[in-house]
């Protein structure tokens, strides 16, 4: 990919780099909007991001952009800290050895921006990867002059298949949450099936782990594509490559990805059962995507995993304790904690085809 740089100036100064084919077939009057919202905007449409619908659709070789999604573009200034949702004040790492520790951030993100190092990190891996996994990297980009606790604030453009930025969170669980709480006699139209998603989600997951971790998969940073059938990853700043790690780390943040998607799954599959809109089996979905094989049904179905997952959900807020992975799955009693142990080892050892792909050593 040539990169095309190109400055602005404004409220805001920097230069941005943009994929260049990308930035020539953007029609001209939508290059000079996409300027003037780095130059001059100052209200993100949702969290850290705003949106730029292209008049036509644009064709790449890894396919159709219909809108850009500009992240971390129109910073508070003065910059302010941001420390509500998308703020992780402990973001989880491996040691060597495979324990998994806590370590408190040195500050949070800059409310409605982001730091430039993250930004081009995000564009680097979306580069890599591309759809079907996760969003077009169109450009990345750093503001002149603008620092937040030191650091220079940059942004991060991505184009989308679709013109709207569906969430699983948001306009899925959440959706159907509402149609819950209404009753059944009101009527939501266009209730979205989680089942197949959760599929898709195993899928993508899969193709995924096979060069990066992704350090925070809560179901905000899921996207649906607007045939409502699959899914993509974003917000990838936290994206860490997995060929740099050894077996016990790769097993650690492979672990991470999974038992938080796993437990976030259970959570919503347990409060949904038994009510006027359940979701099917997106936990069995989504393993068989995953690993292309399902656990044993008794393991999913035995008493022991609801009390498996809330021992997970709680090891993994932890802020002050570390705790071997491996060794918490080899030593519970659940049959599916046996199940993930098995299959994370096949996972993260060098001597997996996969592992001889992507871990050369």
């Amino acid at each position: 990919m040539e990169l095309h740089k190109v400055g602005f100036s404004g409220r805001r100064r920097g230069e941005a780099f943009f994929d260049r084919s990308v930035w020539f077939k953007l029609q001209f009057s939508e290059r000079g909007k996409l300027l003037i919202l780095l130059s001059n905007n100052q209200q993100n449409h949702w969290g850290r991001n705003v949106y730029l619908k292209l008049n036509s659709p644009i064709e790449t070789e890894r396919g159709k952009i219909a809108a850009l999604r500009l992240k971390g573009s129109a910073p508070l200034l003065p910059p302010k800290e941001h420390d509500g949702e998308g703020y992780v004040p402990c973001p989880l790492e491996v040691s060597r050895d495979g324990r998994i520790l806590p370590w408190p951030s040195e500050g949070a993100q800059p409310e409605g921006g982001a730091f430039s190092d993250s930004a081009e990190n995000e564009f680097r891996v979306a580069r890599d990867l591309g759809p079907p996994i996760t969003d077009h990297a169109v450009a990345y980009g750093v503001f002149s002059g603008l620092e937040f606790h030191h650091e220079k604030m940059g942004f991060v453009i991505l184009g989308q298949e679709a013109a709207e930025d569906k969430r699983l969170r948001r306009d899925c669980i959440l959706a159907h949450d509402t149609a819950l709480r209404l009753g059944p006699k009101v009527k939501m139209e266009g209730l979205v099936d989680l089942e197949p998603l959760a599929g898709s989600l195993g899928k993508v997951l899969s193709e995924f782990h096979k060069k990066y971790s992704h350090g925070y998969p809560h179901f905000n940073n899921i996207g649906i594509i607007p045939d409502r059938s699959r899914v993509v990853i974003r917000d990838l700043e936290s994206c860490a490559p997995l060929w740099e790690n050894n077996q016990q780390q790769r097993f650690g943040y492979l672990g991470i990805d999974l038992l938080k998607i796993l437990a976030g799954l259970w959570e919503v599959k347990t409060h949904f059962d038994g009510t006027e809109y359940p979701l099917g089996d997106p936990l069995g979905s989504f393993l068989h995507s995953y690993f292309n094989a399902s656990p044993p049904r008794a393991a999913l179905e035995e008493e022991k995993i609801g009390h498996f997952f809330e021992t997970v959900s709680f090891l993994l807020s932890q802020r002050t304790t570390s705790f071997s992975l491996e060794k918490f799955l080899s030593a519970n009693p659940s049959a599916f904690a046996g199940f993930l142990h098995e299959r994370l080892l096949e996972q993260s050892s060098p001597s997996n085809p996969r592992g001889q792909r992507q871990f050369p050593f």
